[in-house]
């Protein structure tokens, strides 16, 4: 099937079953260029494209040297004085009450 994105552009379509079952094969015809709308009962729910042609690019920078491993850094204390305050949540919901 062909979803029509545009006048002069056409999209392949593909149902999140078909997606599920061969995502390592829709994955490779993204990379090399192919655009798919995912539809979920024949209702465009997404749309699948390469991340050139959607103007974005992943860079992947290098750690910088003596940086620690993910989920090494020593995380800061918590935040001293909210000791007695209560229930966060009622706090928040009062203080956009009074705007």
């Amino acid at each position: 099937m062909i979803a029509i994105v545009s006048y002069h552009e056409a999209m392949r379509t593909v149902t999140v079953a078909d997606l599920k079952n061969n995502l390592s094969r829709y994955l490779r015809e993204i990379r090399s260029g192919e655009r798919f709308t995912v539809l979920i009962r024949d209702v465009p729910v997404a749309q699948l494209t390469p991340l050139e042609a959607a103007g974005r690019v992943l860079e992947v920078r290098p750690a910088r040297a003596g940086a620690l491993p993910p989920g090494r850094a020593q995380l800061p204390e918590p935040m001293s004085g909210l000791e007695g305050v209560g229930d966060i949540v009622e706090l928040l919901l009062a203080e956009r009450g009074e705007r």
